[in-house]
């Protein structure tokens, strides 16, 4: 069900990827950051780090698409935890930005951005306690904001933040989050705070 699901979230992101405008750039930032307000806070874990690339164009650096591919190791809490083992969170999202160019093209420039869209959330536990793991894969959006700072053409760095809501199965969450269910799902959100390196063309 969930490789069906994945699938299905992989083409609506490709889909948000037309082909760009004669006039747009792309680019390319691979990020290091962390989550904010996991599930495992409840319990009093740590922050997990998270980890990914996004990618794609804009157009004059006003409008653009994205790209967004994410991989959360420890999202629940310690993989050393007996309770939750091995655990992770990964994304596959599509997103749109609207820019605002500061400065040159070819030299230094700022871009602030707000970016929102949609795609496929992966919540991974490989034990819980003496109950099988689970994967599986819901769907999910995300909303944020951000700039790009650039000091050459083609290199530059960029502050990102994204707040990201999906459904999880409450069968599948159980105690891991701290939250006792009364229906079939679970609404799940948090936050993530990224840098990147970002490379332009």
């Amino acid at each position: 069900m969930w490789n069906r699901r994945l699938v299905a979230g992989a083409l609506a992101a490709l889909v948000c990827l037309a082909p760009p405008a004669a006039s747009a750039d792309g680019f390319f930032a691979p990020f290091y950051g962390r989550i904010a307000d996991a599930p495992g806070a409840n319990l009093g874990r740590d922050d997990p780090s998270a980890f990914g690339l996004s990618f794609g164009w804009m157009n004059g650096g006003v409008f653009g698409v994205e790209t967004d591919i994410s991989f959360a190791p420890d999202f629940f809490g310690d993989s050393d935890d007996l309770l939750i083992g091995d655990n992770s969170v990964s994304r596959f999202v599509g997103n749109a930005i609207r820019g605002i160019p500061l400065g040159s093209k070819t030299g230094f420039s700022v871009r602030p951005y707000v970016v929102g869209g949609f795609g496929g959330i992966r919540q991974r536990v490989g034990d819980f306690g003496d109950l099988v793991g689970f994967s599986n894969i819901n769907w999910g959006y995300d909303v944020g904001g951000g700039a790009f700072v650039y000091f050459t053409k083609n290199f530059g760095v960029r502050g990102d933040y994204r707040y990201f809501k999906s459904s999880f199965g409450a069968d599948d969450l159980l105690g891991i989050i701290g939250i006792d269910p009364d229906g079939d799902e679970v609404d799940v959100d948090f936050k993530r705070y990224t840098i990147a390196v970002s490379l332009r063309w």
